[in-house]
């Protein structure tokens, strides 16, 4: 129990490459679809245009595994190297409070906060 709660996020107490924000998911309605990339210690989101996203998720309900290359939010896995489509929208006009900021392995790249983790 107590590697648990040194990194609630973590399913296997690897460093975890995902960005965290604070309070609720964002319940916003836009759609990011594109293939989910790792970079370092970054995971991006690859649109069709080739624009990189870093894509960030709400503490509650995110988890990371590195054996399965993989992060599970509010009960929905999407794998590294795989096509995803998110919900949620871009934090136009306001900075996210961090619990992990974007990593530097991000690179110059749009912040997109995870909603709907499997739009309809």
């Amino acid at each position: 129990m107590a590697a648990a709660a040194a990194c609630i996020w973590c399913s296997d107490n690897s460093a975890p490459p995902l960005a965290l924000y604070s309070g609720e998911w964002n319940g916003d309605d836009g759609r990011l679809e594109g293939d989910l990339i790792r970079q370092g210690n970054c995971l991006l989101v690859e649109d069709v245009s080739g624009k990189r996203w870093v894509i960030a998720f709400a503490v509650e309900g995110t988890s990371w595994s590195e054996r399965e290359n993989a992060v599970t939010y509010l009960g929905t896995t999407l794998r590294v190297g795989k096509y995803v489509e998110v919900g949620g929208s871009s934090p136009s006009g306001f900075r996210p409070t961090w619990k992990r900021a974007p990593s530097d392995d991000c690179g110059p790249a749009d912040t997109w906060l995870v909603g709907d983790p499997s739009p309809g």
